[in-house]
């Protein structure tokens, strides 16, 4: 009996294990299923947080990016002003605007100055008490002589005060002789490029300083040449001024073109009785004669100095005369549509 009930007590015991295994596992399984989920949204939240970071860092680069972008923008644009970008001219444009140039003061002159009797009174002595920085110049003997006066005297102006100046708008006379010298040494010593670039900036860099000046100073040759001529003009004043204002500041912007090309430019102006020089001028008189020497010269000429030659682009238009006989109307026909 006592066997039986030990193996009774043996055999419940089995079951009640074995009950309480089973109820136990579904435990275990709930356990472990919430331990799985708590793991899965931590790993949600820790993948969420990679996300936000990688975005926060994604936005961080493009802002890095973009603002890389704008340096080499920047730069790109600080490389380009470095990098000197002529305005080419060839000789053929620089011919034309010097021609068209010389043309527009003939016009300007025939134009304004078409009286005759108002002209009568213009003489060369007269001339030099208006204007006592101008070379000696002859008695005119008949109008159109008078009105090759008032060309060439404007014509001068033009040249002394623009064209004949290493840079136009330089300080003083002074400084621009000192800037030749310095370009002249650059230039034999130093690369040709680095003389380009050197005239170049030079040029730039007088003309964002001398705005201002070059203003006043086409006023004051517009003044001078009013008030030396003004009393033999029958036009009207304001068209007057303003087509010679505009014919001046048209010098100034050529001659700057000019001073930052890649070979040097300069002007040919002949002073009265020099010789004629068939091949450097032209002759704006109907003169006839083996001994011709210039008695105006009436617009500047062009000349094109490279290392190898220098070659005249634009000749100078003079007015040229036998050099052993008086100027007489019969004899020299002046041409002025020149």
């Amino acid at each position: 009996m006592a066997k039986f009930i030990l193996t009774s007590f043996a055999i419940c015991t089995s079951v009640y294990r074995w009950l309480f295994a089973a109820r136990q596992k579904p435990r275990e399984h709930g356990i472990e299923l919430e331990e799985a989920e708590r793991e899965a949204a931590e790993l949600g939240e820790r993948c969420q947080r990679l996300q936000d970071q990688l975005a926060e860092r994604q936005e961080m680069m493009d802002v890095k990016m973009s603002q890389k972008d704008d340096e080499i923008h920047l730069l790109t644009e600080r490389l380009n002003a470095l990098t000197l970008q002529p305005d080419l001219l060839e000789d053929d444009i620089a011919s034309l605007v010097m021609n068209q140039l010389g043309t527009a003061l003939g016009t300007w002159v025939n134009s304004n100055f078409r009286d005759e009797g108002r002209l009568d009174g213009l003489t060369a002595a007269l001339l030099r008490i208006e204007m006592r920085s101008l070379p000696p110049l002859r008695e005119p003997v008949d109008t159109d002589q008078r009105r090759a006066l008032i060309r060439a005297a404007v014509s001068w102006h033009i040249h002394d005060y623009i064209f004949n100046w290493l840079f136009v708008g330089a300080p003083s006379r002074a400084m621009d002789r000192d800037w030749r010298v310095m370009y002249t040494h650059i230039r034999e010593k130093c690369p040709k490029i680095v003389s380009l670039h050197w005239r170049s900036a030079t040029s730039m860099a007088v003309q964002s300083l001398s705005t201002e000046y070059l203003g006043k100073m086409c006023d004051m040759l517009c003044d001078n040449i009013e008030l030396a001529f003004s009393r033999f003009s029958s036009s009207k004043k304001e068209r007057r001024v303003r087509k010679l204002r505009q014919l001046i500041q048209q010098c100034i912007e050529f001659k700057q073109r000019l001073e930052r090309q890649e070979s040097c430019y300069y002007f040919l102006n002949t002073a009265p009785g020099e010789v004629y020089a068939a091949d450097m001028m032209h002759s704006a008189a109907d003169s006839q004669g083996k001994c011709l020497c210039v008695r105006l010269s009436l617009w500047p000429g062009l000349a094109h100095c490279t290392p190898s030659e220098t070659s005249v682009v634009e000749p100078e238009i003079v007015w040229a005369a036998e050099s052993d006989t008086e100027d007489q109307s019969s004899t020299t026909s002046m041409a002025m549509s020149m």
